[in-house]
């Protein structure tokens, strides 16, 4: 079906723009998104452990109680599985 919305807030997305793109994403503790994230959406509650795009792999940072709906003020390149029992989705540009 095409797209029949206008959308007015389609223009070049920015570091400070709300995501138009998302993903639910597979934690893993090898594996680099495919793109770095602009941030992450709590889908179910829990813990969260990541590392931001510029960290290095052993400086990844663990949120506790994490409620749904909390957004996390990062760009991040790896969900980690090891530590993570949250459920997150990306917000992409």
């Amino acid at each position: 079906m095409p797209k029949t919305a206008v959308d007015p807030w389609n223009t070049t997305p920015g570091e400070s723009s709300f995501g138009q793109k998302g993903a639910q994403i597979t934690p893993s503790d090898d594996a680099d998104l495919a793109t770095v994230s602009k941030g992450l959406v709590v889908l179910g509650a829990g813990t969260l452990s990541f590392i931001p795009a510029d960290n290095a792999d052993s400086d990844e940072i663990t949120y506790s109680d994490l409620p749904v709906g909390y957004i996390v003020p990062y760009f991040v390149r790896r969900v980690l599985a090891t530590g993570t029992t949250a459920t997150v989705a990306s917000i992409d540009a």
